[in-house]
Order: structure tokens, then C-alpha cells, then sequence
């Protein structure tokens, strides 16, 4: 097992230093140490440990669902490899390594502990950073415990957006989802590529009660999503999903839901999640298996798990709508 320690640098810039603007951005620096069996593999002062944990948070979050991907934390001008994990398929197991090792790890690391490592080190490098009020945190890659997991599968082809699909949470059905278009000019009219989307999305429970509408409202360049949600006490919800920046990539949305503010982050490699307060409140995951996506919600805050179905018809709008 891999153990990573640190100590930060706490002397702040001042603003009038050329350091203070890569300061406020996450290049905080410190001394990192790597340990690897409790010998030093790695050990390095004036190490930017923030963006390093950026790297290793977006690479968790994609191993944790599946995605055995590479994680480089390389050297500006790309020549030297600071930091490596490198997924090899014969042992199905990781391979670490760096450019500034102290000696070659012949050992391979298998990806929960791997996993494990990475995720004491941005707890413990997140308290510290909390404690002197940095503005960059890792709240957005750590997770707390996953109090319910809903899931669905779909087939890839086009006809799947109005096909009746089942929801469920365990073995248990929870609900369906389903695509329709008000006529058929509509269904046409999605053929044409723009911004936004004709079809309308509705989710029922399992008492076939509607929970939530969701439509696209796309105005100009700018994707929204107005979904209407129906509570558990038949009080009526307009929440309205907004593409968070004008001329993106369709890939943040901002909604305001109980006057409390939720960013959703979409990806283009099939992960998601939404953020309330820094913190993450659910995510997806989607993976492909032959011609059929199955598709994961976890829910990680007990208060919205009577919200379920409102979490879900947004995170289904923002993908395929």
C-alpha cells in the first residue's frame, strides 16, 4: 500500500507577488512524501500537492466507476512523469511508477488499495487545507456513504428515448421512464441539429403517479431544461436546469431547488455528478455493454433520498434530453 504524506507551505503570497494568482488556483505547495512498504519511493519539497490531488481525484472518480484509465501527473514541458498509475490487464492490477523514483516499485498494487491510498491522502490534504480556508477543496471527489442506488437499462438505438424503461432500486421497481414527442412534427424537427431537444420525459412511480415532466426550453445558445416535479405531499416544483455558461460544452448545469443552489457536472465519458455545497450529493455512472447502456444512480445525502425521483428525472434530462 501506497502512503502519501505531506506538509504544506502556509506562507501566503501577497497580492502584489507574481506566486498570489497560481496561489488562489490551487498551486499551493508543499513537501510530498511517498512511502511504499515504509521505504521512500518518492520525496519532493515545492510540490504543488493541491493540483496533484485534482489529478488524483478526477482519476478515482473514473476507476471507482469501472473506467480503468491511466492517471499522468507529468512535468509542465511533459518530458518526466512525476507521478504515474498504469492499469495492466495480465495481473489486473496497477503499476506505479515516477520519473523521480528512488527506486523501482516491482511490486503491483491492486485498484482498492490503490484507491484507498489516493483517497486518505485528499482527506487528510482536504482537512488541512479546510483548516486555513484555502479556496480550492477536493469535497467534489470524495464521497460519503452511498444510501441508495437507483439503476435502468437502455438500448442504444434512437427508438429507446420513448420506450418504456423500468427503474429500480435493488431488485425492487421503483418507477419507469419515458420519452414522447407532443407530434409528430416534433419527432421530426429533432432530426435537425441545434441546441436543445423536442422530447419530453416523464417519470412515474410505481403507483404510476407522474413525479416529474422534463422538457427542453433551450433559448439561442444557452441549453435549460425545465423539469416539473411532484413531491411525496403532491406539492408542484418548476425547477429550472441551466447550462452553466453561455457558449459551453453543455457540461455544467445549475438548478435551484428549496433555495438551496446544485451544480450538476456532465462528462463526456459517461460520469456525473451533482454537487451541493461543494459536496457531492449523488452521481451517475453509464457503461456500455454490447448494444445496451446501463445506467447507475447513487445518492449519498439521507435528505434527499424522499427527493429520488426528482435527482433522477434531472440527471436523465441532462443526459439524453
Amino acid at each position: 500500500m501506497l502512503k502519501f504524506l505531506f506538509e504544506l507551505d502556509k506562507a501566503i503570497p501577497q497580492k502584489d507577488e507574481p506566486k498570489y494568482d497560481a496561489y488562489t488556483k490551487g498551486f499551493i505547495e508543499g513537501e510530498l512524501t511517498i512511502l511504499a512498504s515504509d521505504s521512500v519511493l518518492f520525496q519532493k519539497s515545492c510540490m504543488k500537492v493541491a493540483e496533484l490531488g485534482i489529478y488524483l481525484g478526477q482519476w478515482m472518480e473514473q476507476v471507482q466507476h469501472g473506467q480503468n484509465v491511466p492517471m499522468k501527473y507529468e512535468t509542465a514541458d511533459r518530458e518526466e512523469v512525476i507521478l504515474g498509475f498504469f492499469y495492466e490487464e495480465d495481473h489486473n492490477q496497477w503499476n506505479v511508477s515516477s520519473s523521480w523514483q528512488e527506486f523501482e516499485l516491482q511490486e503491483r498494487i491492486s485498484t482498492e488499495t490503490l484507491v484507498e491510498s489516493v483517497q486518505c491522502y485528499l482527506y487528510e490534504l482536504n482537512k488541512e487545507l479546510r483548516a486555513i480556508e484555502y479556496p480550492v477543496t477536493f469535497d467534489q471527489y470524495l464521497r460519503g456513504e452511498r444510501m441508495m442506488q437507483l439503476s435502468y437499462k437502455r438500448p442504444c438505438d434512437s427508438k429507446a428515448d420513448t420506450t418504456p424503461i423500468e427503474v429500480y432500486n435493488g431488485s425492487e421497481q421503483v418507477g419507469v421512464v419515458r420519452g414522447y414527442y407532443k407530434n409528430t412534427l416534433m419527432r421530426v424537427l429533432d432530426f435537425i441539429p441545434k441546441i436543445g431537444s423536442n422530447i419530453i420525459y416523464e417519470i412515474k412511480d410505481i403507483k404510476k403517479n407522474i413525479r416529474v415532466i422534463a422538457k427542453d426550453v433551450s433559448r439561442q445558445r444557452q441549453r435549460k431544461i425545465l423539469v416539473t416535479y411532484i413531491d411525496n405531499n403532491d406539492a408542484e416544483h418548476e425547477i429550472l436546469v441551466c447550462d452553466g455558461k453561455l457558449l459551453d460544452a453543455n457540461f455544467l448545469f445549475t438548478f435551484t431547488y428549496k433555495r438551496e443552489e446544485f451544480v450538476v457536472h456532465k462528462t463526456t465519458i459517461g460520469l456525473g455528478k451533482l454537487l451541493r455545497n461543494g459536496y457531492v450529493t449523488a452521481d451517475w455512472n453509464i457503461r456500455l455493454e454490447e448494444d445496451m447502456y446501463y445506467i447507475e444512480m447513487n445518492l449519498y445525502d439521507e435528505d434527499y433520498i424522499d427527493d429520488q425521483y426528482l435527482l433522477l428525472g434531472v440527471f436523465h434530462a441532462v443526459l439524453y434530453g
